[in-house]
């Protein structure tokens, strides 16, 4: 159960119509706003809990999330799961970069379940 957000002010994620969606799901991974209205739904903060998340996924595009952002959500409590910085690139850029990108976001999700969820070192 991932939340894979795009846009910080407000927060934002993708829905289960997008490119990014398809990925996580190709790779195993459930999309928490899969079932949202909206393409690129806003979310509130007080949603996050509810979401049930077992892992954050923070890109660096469109909005670059930084370890500055990884560490305010950590603070913040408002997920009981690894927060980790991601390429985006893996996530939405389509083309030649698919295949590899899948590879390595498969290779992450696995990795992380192989660990019982605890984040990658460096992460």
């Amino acid at each position: 159960r991932v939340f894979y957000p795009i846009w910080k002010k407000p927060w934002m994620t993708i829905n289960g119509n997008t490119y990014i969606h398809d990925i996580l799901e190709r790779a195993g991974a459930v999309n928490v706003a899969a079932d949202r209205p909206d393409r690129y739904p806003t979310i509130d903060p007080s949603e996050f809990r509810g979401l049930r998340v077992e892992l954050v996924l923070l890109p660096d595009e469109p909005w670059v999330f930084d370890e500055q952002h990884r560490q305010e959500l950590v603070a913040c409590g408002w997920f009981d799961a690894p927060i980790l910085l991601v390429d985006g690139k893996d996530f939405s850029w389509h083309g030649a970069r698919t295949g590899p990108g899948l590879g390595r976001v498969t290779d992450l999700l696995v990795a992380h379940r192989l660990r019982g969820g605890e984040p990658l070192p460096g992460q």
